[in-house]
C-alpha cells in the first residue's frame, strides 16, 4: 500500500497557522488580537471531532487485530504518521488513527477491512490450518520426528524444525533474517511495525512442524507437553518462519533493534509490546552480526523432507554421532548461523 494514497487524505490539519482545519479557515483565522480566543474555539470544535474519529478507528483496529501495536506508538511516531504536530494529551487518543495512516489504510471500517484482507503482505499472513503434508505424510513425518527427538533426549539439541524440501524459499542470505513464531496475529503486527518504521522487506511465510524444550519460567503452557524418555518436557506444535529479505544488511540491524524493543518480553507485567511477544524471540542470519551468537544448523534430508536442528558449536559432534546411530543413511549437512542473544540464552538453559 506504500505510495498508493497520500497521507493528507481525509486528514485534519492540526496546529497550522492558517487554521486547524482547511475547511474552517474562514471561521478560524487567527488574528493577533483574537489569537488565544480563536485557538480555543477551533480546538473546542475540532478536537472532539478528531477524538470521535479516533474512537471509531480504535474499533476498526480491534477488528483487524492491531490494538497492541497501536499502543506502542509514542508522540513522535503519532505526529509522523498524522503528518501534523499533535500536542499532549491528544496524541494518545490518536494512536489508532495514526497507525492506520502509516499503513495506508483509509476509509470507513468496511473499506479498511477490505484493504487489509487484500493486502499483498498482510493478506498472506493468516492461519490456514494444518498443512496437507502433515496429514498426507503423517507416517513419514512421525519417523523423522522420532529420530529427531532422540537428539533432544541425549541433550545434543534443544529442538528442531521440520518441513517439505520444496517449500523452503530462495532468498539473498546477505540481507535476510529468518524469524520464527507460532502466532499469526504476532506476525501481522511485527510486519506492520516494520512498515511504520519505513522497512518494507519481502516477506515469505513458511509453515513448519516444531519441537523444543519448554522452559518452566515461561509459565503454564497453552497445550499439553510431550515428555521424552529422558524426562524432558517438549512443546510440539505447528509454527512458521518469516523469511524477511531487506533492501540492505543495515536494515536487518534495525529490525533486530525493533524486535528487542517491541517483541521481547522481560517481565510478566510488561506493557508496550506487540501481541504475542516471547520471552526469547528466535531469529537468525547466515552471516555474523554485532551481538549475535554463532550456532550450527544440522540439516537432515529424507524422502522429500528436511529438518533443521539448531545446536551449539560444542555439541555438533555429539549431534552428528547420534544421527549416525539413530538414522543411518540420511543425507546430513551443516552450516553456520548467528542467532539473537535471547535465543542463545535459551540454549544455555535460561528462560529470558
Amino acid at each position: 500500500m506504500r505510495g498508493s494514497q497520500s497521507n493528507n487524505r481525509k486528514a485534519v490539519a492540526f496546529g497550522r497557522k492558517e487554521g486547524l482545519n482547511p475547511k474552517m479557515n474562514k471561521r478560524c483565522r487567527w488574528t493577533p488580537r483574537l489569537q488565544v480566543v480563536s485557538r480555543g474555539i477551533c480546538l473546542a470544535v475540532i478536537l472532539p471531532v478528531m477524538l470521535a474519529s479516533a474512537q471509531e478507528k480504535a474499533l476498526t483496529l480491534r477488528s483487524i487485530g492491531l490494538v497492541e501495536l497501536a499502543e506502542t506508538l509514542d508522540q513522535h511516531k503519532v505526529q509522523r504518521c498524522m503528518g501534523e504536530p499533535v500536542n499532549a494529551p491528544a496524541w494518545q487518543e490518536l494512536r489508532e488513527q495514526a497507525l492506520l495512516r502509516c499503513l495506508g489504510l483509509f476509509g470507513d471500517e468496511q473499506e479498511i477491512m477490505r484493504l487489509w484482507r487484500e493486502h499483498q503482505v498482510f493478506g498472506r499472513l493468516i492461519d490456514l490450518g494444518e498443512p496437507k503434508w502433515m496429514v498426507a505424510d503423517e507416517a513419514r513425518v512421525s519417523v523423522l520426528e522420532r529420530h529427531l527427538a532422540e537428539l533432544i533426549a541425549v541433550q545434543a539439541s534443544t529442538g528442531y524444525n521440520l518441513l517439505p524440501i520444496d517449500q523452503w524459499p530462495t532468498f539473498d542470505a546477505s540481507r535476510s533474517v529468518i524469524y520464527g513464531h507460532s502466532d499469526w496475529q504476532h506476525a501481522r503486527q511485527l510486519v506492520a511495525l516494520l512498515h511504520t518504521e519505513g522497512l518494507y522487506p519481502r516477506v515469505t511465510p513458511v509453515l513448519k512442524k516444531s519441537a523444543f524444550l519448554y522452559r518452566s519460567g515461561w509459565g503454564a503452557p497453552r497445550r499439553p507437553l510431550k515428555i521424552l524418555a529422558g524426562g524432558q518436557a517438549v512443546m510440539d506444535q505447528m509454527e512458521f518462519d518469516l523469511v524477511l529479505e531487506f533492501a540492505t544488511a543495515g536494515q536487518v540491524e534495525k529490525f533486530a533493534q525493533l524486535v528487542d524493543r517491541f517483541a521481547k518480553r522481560d517481565s510478566p507485567e510488561e506493557v508496550g509490546l506487540i501481541f504475542g511477544a516471547w520471552w526469547q524471540p528466535f531469529y537468525r542470519t547466515r552471516y555474523p552480526r554485532l551481538g549475535a551468537q554463532q550456532m550450527v544448523v544440522i540439516q537432515v534430508l529424507w524422502q522429500g523432507y528436511q529438518a533443521h536442528v539448531l545446536v551449539r558449536v560444542e555439541r555438533v559432534a555429539a549431534a552428528l554421532a547420534q544421527l549416525k546411530v539413530s538414522a543411518p543413511g540420511w543425507s546430513v549437512s551443516s552450516y553456520d548461523v548467528w542467532v539473537n542473544p535471547g535465543f542463545y540464552r535459551n540454549q544455555l538453559g535460561d528462560y529470558k
